[in-house]
């Protein structure tokens, strides 16, 4: 009943789960993973009773210690890794080994399995798992090797290592060393982590172990065909591979296999996100734009893995994919001078870009149809915009009877990935009223034709036209300085105020000032600064931003 990892194929993956297949392909391809037997997800319980008899077991050298780790049907897949939810044991004793098996099986249905599968939609919530038995290794040095950096998406190698075992690195108790490697396989950056007793300023790989790691995990990725995060150990004598999965984080891989180096542009996000963002905005809103921008332009733009993804992370901050975007405005006949102007790029244009490029007729037959849609949605944008404001009033309609702190966090989770799926409806109108480049496109070229500059015509048109929430708000907000300005007692505490206002209420208390600010915060609160990313605070929870403005008004010209 029972295989060795030598033993398995690719037909055992079924029984003998994600984990113990991907180590039995990594062996077979001669990588230096620890031989090991398999318990299959439909062994009984007498043949785990027996276990300790099988040959590869008794043929182990006493005292012999093993790792038991579980292997689930879907554990270390492309899509979903099953990290810290099943069971792993270490330095197990031949005699226990019948016991950690169980262990381990029970795992699959912990409350936490039941629930990572739930939220996933993982269609069986009972599974029976198979369980990975592999010889321990006396581990120098342990830890995980990403080969392309999980933070940011860059395609380097990433090396987190400890001294002993991995464990503690993977579960997060301990500071590990970290190693970044770009992928010729020069190391451009090393941080040694907090690690206690004499150590504590050595690191725990040398610069030959580094390299050589990074070489290996270069290898398991091209073997794998996509992105890797592989746990490895060092013995003193050479890097064992215990674990290999594709990199489950959404975008990775297919920016890794794009064909060519797309151009990436900051440009238009940098003022609406200027600064790093929480993860988990980050996540949500680097998925949404992709998904809602390749739903908007269609076959205007080339598939992923020729010019890669819409949008991408850059050391915490996103970027646009200014290859497609080019693309997108050759394939509609504009120069990329326009696209360039229309994002407000900060570098000078170049003589190229003010010429249109011609794509293929090929090319431009198969986007025909998607840029006669983008064309009758920019026609149709009045109804549009009133069905869009449709929606949201609905949906605000529907928060404002809900209170979040009455909400278990399993409801609060369900009403982010209720956002999170319309928000690529949402974007729709969005990308139809950002759609200004050809419009802006003609009018520069009137202009040119008869000699009047497009700045005097257009600029004077756009002040005098509707204001929009954000130009409503300055306009209020000198409003609010006025009247402090006719307030002695608001003015005389603003001015005098650290520029904290902590106390603002208390001091204010009674004024025309703070009754007008309240209204403004009815109004503006549920707002902030770079109010994309929703970790940071409204201005219904830290109006101090909107007081140090308000001052700053009064110190300023006249009112």
């Amino acid at each position: 009943m029972f295989k060795t990892l030598r033993e398995l194929t690719d037909r055992d993956a079924r029984l003998v789960g994600g984990k113990a297949t991907a180590c039995a392909r990594l062996l077979r391809a001669g990588f230096p993973v620890p031989d090991g037997v398999v318990v299959p997800a439909d062994a009984d319980e007498p043949a785990i009773d027996a276990l300790g008899s099988h040959s590869w077991i008794r043929q182990s050298p006493e005292p012999a210690a093993f790792a038991v780790r579980s292997s689930g049907p879907d554990e270390d897949s492309a899509g979903h890794s099953f990290a810290g939810v099943h069971e792993t044991m270490l330095n197990v004793r031949r005699e226990g080994l019948a016991a950690a098996v169980r262990r381990c099986r029970a795992s699959a249905r912990s409350p936490q399995a039941h629930a990572y599968r739930q939220v996933r939609g993982i269609d069986d919530p009972m599974p029976e798992i198979g369980v990975l038995i592999q010889r321990m290794v006396s581990a120098r040095a342990a830890g995980v090797a990403f080969t392309v950096n999980p933070a940011t998406g860059a395609d380097e190698l990433v090396i987190n290592s400890t001294f002993g075992l991995g464990d503690a690195l993977v579960s997060g108790q301990v500071d590990p060393d970290e190693f970044i490697i770009d992928k010729r396989g020069s190391i451009r950056s090393r941080r040694l982590g907090t690690k206690a007793g004499a150590r504590e300023r050595t690191a725990s790989l040398t610069t030959a172990q580094i390299e050589e790691l990074g070489r290996l995990a270069r290898q398991i990725e091209s073997h794998g065909h996509a992105p890797q995060d592989i746990e490895w150990c060092h013995d003193g004598a050479q890097f064992w591979i215990v674990q290999a999965r594709p990199i489950t984080a959404v975008g990775l891989a297919s920016v890794a296999s794009a064909k060519v180096d797309p151009e990436w542009t900051r440009a238009n996000l940098a003022e609406v996100l200027p600064d790093q963002m929480s993860p988990q905005a980050l996540d949500v809103f680097g998925r949404a734009l992709d998904g809602a921008q390749r739903r908007f332009l269609g076959r205007l733009l080339a598939p992923v893995n020729e010019l890669g993804p819409m949008t991408k992370v850059f050391y915490g901050r996103m970027y646009m994919n200014l290859s497609q975007l080019r693309r997108v405005t050759a394939i509609a006949g504009a120069p990329a001078a326009d696209l360039l102007r229309s994002l407000g790029h900060s570098e000078e244009v170049a003589t190229e870009d003010e010429r249109p490029l011609h794509p293929s007729a090929l090319v431009r037959m198969r986007a025909l149809p998607d840029l006669i849609r983008v064309g009758l949605a920019d026609a149709r944008v009045g109804h549009l915009m009133r069905e869009h404001e449709a929606r949201i009033a609905n949906a605000l309609s529907r928060l404002a009877v809900i209170d979040p702190r009455a909400l278990p966090d399993r409801e609060i989770a369900r009403e982010l990935d209720r956002w999170t799926d319309a928000i690529e409806d949402h974007l729709q109108v969005v990308f139809v009223l950002a759609g200004t480049q050809l419009r802006e496109g003609a009018l520069r070229k009137i202009c040119r034709r008869v000699a009047f500059p497009y700045d005097r015509l257009v600029y004077p048109v756009l002040a005098a036209g509707a204001r929009s929430v954000s130009t409503q708000q300055a306009v209020d907000l000198v409003g609010l300085a006025r009247l402090a300005r006719d307030d002695p007692r608001a003015a005389c505490y603003l001015k005098a105020d650290d520029g904290q206002f902590s106390q603002y209420r208390d001091a204010l208390k009674g004024t025309p000032f703070l009754e007008a600010f309240d209204r403004f915060l009815a109004k503006y609160g549920h707002r902030g600064r770079y109010e994309s990313d929703w970790s940071l605070p409204r201005y219904s929870e830290a109006p101090a931003p909107l007081l140090f403005a308000v001052r700053g008004h009064l110190d300023g010209a006249t009112l």
